[in-house]
Parts: structure tokens; sequence; C-alpha cells
């Protein structure tokens, strides 16, 4: 194996882009008279007494035990210490055991137990947030986390990534100046696609539509060929489809930013539902729901029954991440189906518009953050410096190395001989066999990156996940993603009153507008009703902190 090569491979993750921090839009109250940070050095002087080279060296040799609040993707169950052989791995390596308190990350069940929590004073040792993370800066400055800042120099991976990504300082950092939010880093910042079933398509001799009329007329047609299939599947509602659709119709809405975007060909943050454009793509989306094309389910199905229909090839079109292709595609060659998905260019909507915002490299609402009460500060930081160092992201990544995966002699990671992989369908899987965690990837290696065809293997079926990424590269559809904006305290409080109310007035309406239990002739009267709840105060308060991005 070639570790050096491996590990130029994973520099290649550090990618500047200039982000910044989404408010916490929950209210929560605290006393933090108590609230001291605990064994924290005065400055980085304090800290340079204690080695840091920590590549190959245990944090502890005594096991030390920490509780973390961590998000559970519903695709990727949290397997309990006892039974996860990749928990234990990370314990033989550096000396921490991680308790995991996992909470459903899908709806507000997350968010609810993270206030509970932080109102009760009874904050675990670690909190890796999967949302909502803004106002946890104005409670660490009051004492209640720990500073990254302050532990620099027992953190040299931290510290690499702070130079290599000065944005991370300039848009996590609290009032104080230091930074006490490590985020979320991705590669992968390609997000959703349009899927449609290529199979059908080939035999039917249909073509991919230019426009939404076309569309319209493709959908039709497939579903009056296939009366039995679901045509347009969806999940989560009908904010999941205008987040996905609005570019394209000439508009936006961005669920991170609570329907407020930024409107690229007037240089200023905007709520999307006001826009007529959107009101025209709110007009289609009715427009398939009444003749039965959009799912009937549309506004109730969850994400399992929505797999669950992809699955068995039940579905014939759907807007979702481009990672469902390779798994939606392995699970139709392992069971000797014909059907296949693929990515579908995005068709122009009426301004001439097509394609869906990308991630962010460095993503908003999603970091890691310590307790200032810890029992052993020093050691919490080192294993959050060892997540993000190139053997921690490794392992965060695929695995227990040797066994889930093994460096090839480019330097690449792959799969073992004995993991699933589409030459071995009944393998081993790294959650189900060796209780991987999905949160704990802080560089969300996608799966698609793996090489999972190995020596000996027979020559792949298809490789339709990279034919997806070239066909939205090619076509310039990866759009890239609004900035992440850092705000004051007091503009974190304004966000918090309003926009909640905002978000729940509209997604209260926009499936009565799709399904006609509100005739769409009053969706003027909506979008005053709306409008009302201080819509053009919240822009203005994006649109202070954009001023502040840019620098003016």
């Amino acid at each position: 194996m070639k570790k050096k090569k491996s590990i130029k491979i994973m520099r290649l993750a550090a990618i500047v882009l200039v982000v910044s921090i989404l408010p916490l839009l929950v209210s929560c109250g605290y006393n933090t008279d108590d609230r001291k940070p605990a064994s924290e050095p005065k400055s980085n002087q304090d800290a340079v007494q204690h080695d840091t080279e920590q590549d190959d060296k245990k944090i502890s040799d005594k096991v030390i035990e920490f509780d973390v609040l961590i998000g559970e993707h519903v695709s990727f169950p949290v397997t309990r210490y006892e039974d996860s052989l990749f928990l234990q791995k990370i314990t033989e390596k550096t000396g921490i055991k991680l308790n995991l308190i996992a909470v459903p990350d899908a709806g507000d069940a997350y968010k609810q137990k993270l206030n509970i929590m932080l109102n009760s004073n009874e904050i675990p040792d670690i909190i890796w947030t999967s949302k909502d993370d803004a106002l946890i800066n104005s409670l660490a400055v009051k004492g209640i986390f720990l500073s990254y800042s302050d532990y620099l120099d027992y953190t040299p991976s931290i510290k690499k990534l702070f130079e290599t990504i000065p944005d991370i300082e300039r848009s996590y950092s609290a009032s104080d100046g230091k930074v006490y939010i490590m985020p979320r880093l991705t590669t992968n910042v390609m997000s959703e696609i349009f899927m449609i079933r290529e199979d059908i398509l080939a035999k039917e001799g249909l073509k991919e539509p230019g426009t939404f009329d076309e569309f319209y007329i493709l959908l039709k047609t497939l579903k009056e060929k296939y009366p039995d299939k679901i045509t347009f599947i969806n999940r989560n509602g009908g904010e999941h489809l205008v987040n996905r659709l609005a570019y394209s119709w000439g508009s936006g809405y961005e669920t991170g930013t609570y329907g407020f975007y930024l409107n690229r060909d007037e240089d200023k943050y905007q709520y999307g539902p006001l826009d007529e454009n959107f009101k025209l793509m709110v007009e289609w989306l009715k427009k398939l729901y009444d003749e039965g094309i959009l799912d009937k389910e549309y506004a109730l199905r969850t994400t399992a029954q929505w797999e669950e229909e992809m699955s068995k090839g039940n579905a014939l079109f759907t807007v979702d991440y481009i990672d469902r292709v390779k798994s939606i595609n392995s699970g139709y060659i392992n069971n000797g189906m014909e059907a296949r998905v693929a990515a579908m260019n995005i068709p122009k909507g009426p301004t001439g518009k097509s394609g869906i915002l990308a991630k962010s490299a460095v993503m908003s609402n999603s970091g890691i953050v310590i307790s200032s009460k810890i029992s052993d500060p020093v050691a919490a930081v080192k294993f959050i410096d060892w997540i993000y160092s190139d053997d921690g992201r490794l392992m965060t990544s695929y695995g227990i190395e040797g066994e889930t995966f093994v460096i090839d002699e480019d330097g690449k990671p792959m799969l073992t001989s004995q993991m699933k992989r589409q030459a071995n369908p009944n393998g081993k899987e790294l959650v189900k066999d060796y209780g991987w965690i999905y949160y704990m990837d802080k560089y969300e290696f996608p799966v698609g990156y793996l090489k999972d065809v190995l020596p000996g293997d027979p020559v792949p079926e298809d490789d339709r996940w990279m034919f997806s990424r070239e066909k939205m590269e090619k076509a310039n559809q990866v759009i890239p993603a609004d900035p992440v904006l850092k705000f004051t305290e007091q503009q974190t409080s304004e966000l918090r009153s309003k926009c909640t109310l905002i978000q729940d007035y509209f997604k209260q309406n926009i499936d009565k507008f799709i399904m006609g239990t509100r005739l769409i002739s009053e969706y003027d009267q909506f979008v005053e009703e709306i409008k009302k709840l201080g819509v053009d105060d919240v822009a203005k308060v994006y649109n202070d902190a954009y001023s502040v991005y840019k620098g003016n």
C-alpha cells in the first residue's frame, strides 16, 4: 500500500470556497453564569508543550469515553458501540470510546432534541450537529463551548485547514473571532439530478425534453403507456419539489435559507415564492397532479417509501441525489431487473435557465462542537483533529483498512474482496456488518469515488453514476451554491423570530395549491399574506449579510 500516494489523494479535498454559517432557527434560554471553559489554555503558547504528532499515536493509552449527540440518517441506522466493529476500531486506534446518542435527522427530531439538551444544561461532551448551528456561536462566547482556536498547537490537521481554507475562520468564527464549530467538508459538490428510467426511454423511442412544455408531454406519454407505474415520484412534500425545480423556472428556493435565494441576475437575495415565475412553476406542478402524473402521495411519501418504490422499479422519474443512481441501479442489477436510471438533461424554463444548485464544499449547518465542561478538552480536540487528518478521513469514509478497504498501487481506496459490490452482491456492508457511522464522515466521500471493481472481477455492466456526473457537467447544469452567510447575534435573533413562521406558512400552502385545495387564483393573495410575516425584513437581513460577505 502506498500511504504517501493516499495522503496526496486525500488532500485534494481541501477545496477553497467562500463559506459561512446559517442561523439556528430555534429559541433557547440559558443560565450561563456557571458556564466557564474547562481547562482552556489562555493562549496557543500554553498548549505548545504538548506533542502534536498523532498520525500513528494513540491520543490516550487509557480509554477515554465521550458522549456524542449525532444525527441518524434513515438510510444509515446507527449501531450501538457493542455491535460496531467500526467504533471499536476507532477506540483501538485512538483510545477514544464514543457513546453515541443517535437522533433521527429527519423532520424536527434532531433540532428538538438539541434544543431540550441546551435548555436543560445537559449538554453532551460532543455535538455532531447535522443542522441548525449558528446559535452555537452566540452561546459559545458565553463559555458554553470550547474554542478550537485556543488549541491549535494540539491540532495540526485543523491548523492546516485554517491555513488552506481561510474562509473557515472568516465565516465560522464567533463575535470574539474564535472558531467553535469545525464544519463538515465534502469533495462531492454535485447534488441532485433529474433521474429517469433510461431503459424505458430507449424501449419506447422517446427523446429527452428540451423545455418544460416538452417535459410535460413526455411525462403524459409515460403515464399513458405505463398506467400501473408512478410517473413522477417525490418524497418529503412540496418544498422538496420546488427547491429542486425553481432555478430552472427563473426563480429560486433554498430550504437551508427558508426560501430566500441569491438572484444572480440582480446580485441580491430575495424570497422565491414572490416571483411570478415561481407561480408559473406551481401551476405546472398542479397540472401534473390533476392529471395523475405527479405522485398522488407526493406530499406524504417518506424517504423509506420512496426507496421501496424505486427499488421495485415502480417509478419512472424523480429528482434526487446523484449518488442514488449507483445504489438504485446496483439493486436492479443484483435482482436481475432490466430497469436502469440515469441523469436526464434538465429542461429549460420560461427564462431559458436550467440546472440545480450544487452543495458548498464547506457545508453550512453541519459541524462539530465540544462542550466546555468536557472532562478532557485536550483529548477531545486531538480526537476531532484526528477526524480531519488523512488517517481519520480514510477511516471515517471507508471503514477499517485491510478489512473493508485497502489502498491500491495508484494510491486510491478500493473495497476488499469480501465487501458488497456489483461482482459480489451478497458481500458484507459497511453499515450492517461493521457499524459504520454516516455522520462521522466529515469529508463525506461518496461511495461512487470508492473503487469497487477489483482485479479478477468481470467488466462492470455499466457505470451510470459516472455517466450521469459527466452528463450534468457537460451540459453545464451544476450551478454553484449560494454563498453561506454569517450573521450577527441581532440578525440571528430577527431570523429566528420570523423565518420559522414564514417557512411553516409556505409549507402549509404550497401543497394546497398543488393539490387544488386552495385555488391557484388565490396565489397573489397568498403572496400578500406571507409578506406580512416579515419577508421584506428577512430579505434585508440576508442582503446586509451578503454585503459583508462581499467585503462592502
